[in-house]
């Protein structure tokens, strides 16, 4: 598709199929049911009383109706936090449908510079959902973006507020992807077409790089990434290469990932220097915790006659080792982080979609000033 898009799209459209997310919708319902049923009790109870009782007819109609009431209002709920979408790619831009309203998107609105951000929620059973992300627009295409119902315009440029699709600022758009395809891929897909197939030219980068990147003192800069392209060299070694990582920033949300070059060479480099200084340190904790919890075990089991040696150390030991793996694991992280430390380090990313960067290698640093300023 991305070689021959332009005969595809004339010829035909290219759909991507909707993606419910039951799960989300179920346990939406499920707690507005809860939180109805609570609120429904707590009313009961601080009823005043009335001075003629209800009749047994009357009774069951009035918790039938409330019943009915404190299901609808969930399944209703819950069917539209779950429902899907569709995406279509054709000759004139992408349709992103959902609910009835069709948010309409020209290529030239993709037909910017810079680079989609993910953004992902971390969830209590480990499980990551990275439907949420933003792209860089074209703010001259801006305007010709339109939320359609039945056929009909009802909205258009920054006015354009759906579940799928909204406006951050001129120059910034956030999607949710509600559709078969991996997130990643949707963003590269949207961006590639953009620029390969837009009507309007592209929007000078140089001028949007001025004014979206800060320098700050010891090699930090604020960058607003969605505008900016990183040189196609790896940021650690700074020979050429086209593989990148996806690093972690936090966010709002959780944390969001963003693609730096970095060269296969230097990722297995950094991983294993990383887990041989992460394992060296939690050994050397857990053994430490269980050693010290060892002889607390043999100071308390002194004088101890029927439970005591060496039933009291060995329960002390397990019980430090337990509790020192736990805190361990965060300690050794935040110690193979100083001794070996990324070849990228990433601060808190703002609403505004900008984050302070820096690299470790100096000459990196230099180069993205000369592209900047180029």
């Amino acid at each position: 598709m991305e070689a021959n898009s332009t005969t595809v799209f004339k010829n035909e459209e290219i759909t991507f199929r909707s993606r419910p997310r039951w799960g989300l919708g179920l346990g939406v319902g499920v707690m507005t049911w809860l939180i109805l049923m609570i609120a429904f009790g707590f009313a009961i109870e601080n009823l005043p009383p009335t001075p003629k009782p209800a009749g047994t007819i009357e009774i069951v109609f009035r918790f039938a109706i409330l019943l009915i009431v404190l299901l609808l209002i969930p399944i209703w709920l819950g069917l539209s936090v779950g429902r899907g979408g569709v995406c279509i790619f054709n000759d004139d831009g992408v349709r992103l449908i959902r609910g009835g309203k069709e948010v309409f998107c020209p290529w030239s609105l993709f037909s910017t510079s810079g680079q989609p951000v993910i953004h992902f929620v971390q969830s209590m059973i480990g499980k990551n959902a990275s439907d949420l992300f933003e792209l860089p627009v074209n703010p001259a295409a801006v305007a010709f973006t339109e939320i359609r119902k039945n056929g009909q315009t009802i909205a258009n440029g920054m006015m354009v507020k759906t579940a799928q699709f909204r406006f951050r600022s001129s120059e910034l758009a956030s999607l949710t992807n509600f559709y078969h395809v991996r997130t990643e891929d949707l963003a590269s897909l949207l961006l590639h077409h953009g620029r390969l197939r837009a009507k309007a030219p592209v929007v000078g980068s140089h001028a949007a790089l001025e004014s979206a990147v800060c320098l700050q003192q010891n090699g930090w800069m604020t960058i607003s990434l969605t505008r900016l392209r990183f040189p196609q060299v790896c940021c650690d070694c700074r020979n050429h290469t086209t593989t990148t990582q996806p690093f972690r920033v936090l966010h709002m949300t959780g944390y969001a990932c963003i693609a730096i070059p970095l060269c296969e060479m230097c990722q297995r480099t950094f991983q294993r220097a990383f887990r041989r200084a992460f394992w060296k340190h939690f050994l050397m904790f857990v053994v430490s915790t269980t050693t010290c919890g060892f002889v607390a075990g043999m100071i308390v089991s002194q004088g101890q006659r029927r439970f005591g040696f060496p039933e009291i150390p060995i329960i002390f030991a397990v019980l430090a080792g337990i509790c020192g793996s736990f805190a361990g694991w965060f300690l050794s992280k935040s110690m193979a982080t100083r001794k070996v430390p990324a070849p990228v380090e990433l601060h808190r990313y703002l609403k505004n979609g900008s984050v302070t960067i820096r690299f470790r290698s100096p000459q990196y640093t230099e180069k993205m000033r000369e592209e900047i300023q180029m």
